[in-house]
């Protein structure tokens, strides 16, 4: 099963976003909780995929590796 990195981030009012990194086309998901903002990513990346499997067009696969960097204070 292909993986996609994704970020989330909880808004002001307590929903969530999630958005795909390091890909041509940005696909966003959102919820009320974590788990809904990246089931419905999930949604969007499959739609996404099964659309440009369906005009012929190459489906990418990410390959970014997501790091934490410390700075000295």
């Amino acid at each position: 099963m292909p993986k996609y990195t994704a970020i989330l981030e909880q808004g002001d009012d307590g929903n969530w976003s999630a958005f795909t990194v390091g890909m041509a086309d940005l696909i966003i998901g959102a919820g009320k909780t974590k788990e809904a903002a990246k089931k419905d990513l999930q949604t969007a990346i499959t739609f996404w995929r099964n659309d440009l499997k369906e005009t012929g067009r190459t489906v990418p696969v990410s390959n970014i590796e997501v790091v934490t960097i410390e700075v000295p204070s």
